[in-house]
């Protein structure tokens, strides 16, 4: 009876959990757009608009029930306590305008750039900023690697070729993803073809490894991204079916026969 009950419960739990996880990182995902992207937005336009504009801190007062109190000025015209403006406006103004002004860019410039004169003028910022002292140190690697992650040459990337490598020791495979061609060093040094390999880490994909290592010492794997990422953020229990062992295939079975066989109607006593 006891054994029933747990096996029910199990199957409930594994079935409500994946929904409960989802809806769990969607409302932490609005949560962090919401506060750290929305609210700040909104928190300098109304800021700087109330600022200049009389009539705008009355709307804020009537419409959105600003202390009018915080909006003091002293003798040069200025708030007397902007911090305290700031702070009200960032609990009192809804949070929606400036996420939808932000997609409303987004598209913008997804518009702009989709044009030829668009790209030109793209490029030409970029080269600015590559000339920027401080920023082209930072802005060159961020963009290789949104470029690399959302830009358009995806046929031509290696990132989709996944790997079996032996790391972190030799005898024991991990699985990766190829990046690269390796370095010349390391090449010249070898004397053999390379291949970079991202290692990510499970069950968290984020971070990992990446290792150089001669081209022959991999095994390809026969499974898209999705698997391997699924494989990896499972610690491998999910594994694909072509690639399944002859001993895997037998434990999926005797699995699958005692979920069969615990399923059925009625509780039965010990």
């Amino acid at each position: 009876m006891t054994r029933r009950l747990k096996a029910i419960f199990i199957k409930g739990l594994a079935a409500l959990l994946p929904t409960a996880l989802t809806i769990y990182i969607i409302v932490f995902l609005f949560g962090f757009v919401k506060n750290n992207i929305s609210k700040p937005i909104n928190t300098f336009i109304g800021y700087n608009l109330a600022r200049w504009s009389e009539d705008v801190r009355n709307y804020m007062v009537r419409h959105y029930k600003v202390d009018e109190t915080v909006f003091a000025v002293d003798e040069s015209g200025n708030f007397a306590d902007p911090e305290a403006v700031k702070e009200e406006l960032a609990a009192k103004l809804p949070w929606w305008p400036a996420f939808v002004l932000v997609v409303f860019v987004i598209f913008v410039v997804g518009a702009l750039l989709a044009s030829f004169m668009g790209r030109r003028i793209w490029r030409a910022g970029e080269k600015i900023l590559f000339r920027t002292p401080v920023i082209n140190l930072i802005y060159p690697h961020v963009k290789q690697v949104t470029s690399f992650l959302f830009g358009e040459d995806k046929p031509q990337r290696r990132y989709s070729r996944v790997v079996a490598v032996q790391f972190p020791f030799p005898g024991s495979w991990s699985v990766g993803f190829v990046t690269g061609e390796g370095l010349r060093p390391v090449k010249v040094k070898e004397q053999s073809r390379l291949v970079t390999v991202f290692v990510p880490c499970s069950p968290a994909p984020m971070s990992g490894f990446t290792v150089i290592v001669r081209e022959d010492e991999t095994i390809p794997l026969n499974m898209s991204v999705d698997e391997a990422m699924r494989f990896i953020i499972s610690c491998g229990v999910i594994t694909p079916d072509a690639l399944l062992t002859d001993e895997g295939r037998a434990s999926m079975n005797a699995q699958h026969k005692r979920a069969l066989e615990g399923g059925g109607d009625g509780l039965s006593s010990e």
